[in-house]
């Protein structure tokens, strides 16, 4: 049974996460209007994280503009083998009208 609650775009696109004044540089791998889906290598702010701390995702479009994200970390989980990376699931907070209209362009 599918959890999701919006429609996912499979995208292929670098961000930095601002977590804890350090930025981690992630992959996203998929988008919805209320959701994003990164990889990134192992953190230990994903051992504490709460659903009511907020984190910035910020990345550039194809048409270079710059988005800024406010996220919430819904889950997270080790990937095989090993653990070699994160897989992040994050709700995006709020999502702004030029978000939502550059995702419709994906």
């Amino acid at each position: 049974m599918e959890r999701r609650r919006s429609f996912r775009k499979k995208i292929n696109m670098f961000a930095n996460l601002l977590a804890s004044g350090e930025h981690h540089a992630v992959h996203i791998t998929n988008m919805s209007i209320k959701g994003v889906s990164v990889t990134t290598r192992p953190m230990s702010l994903l051992r504490s994280f709460n659903d009511e701390k907020l984190f910035q995702l910020k990345f550039k479009t194809l048409k270079g503009s710059s988005m800024d994200l406010q996220c919430r970390i819904k889950w997270s989980c080790k990937t095989p083998p090993v653990g070699i990376t994160d897989h992040i699931g994050m709700e995006i907070v709020n999502p702004t009208a030029e978000y939502e209209a550059y995702f419709r362009t994906l």
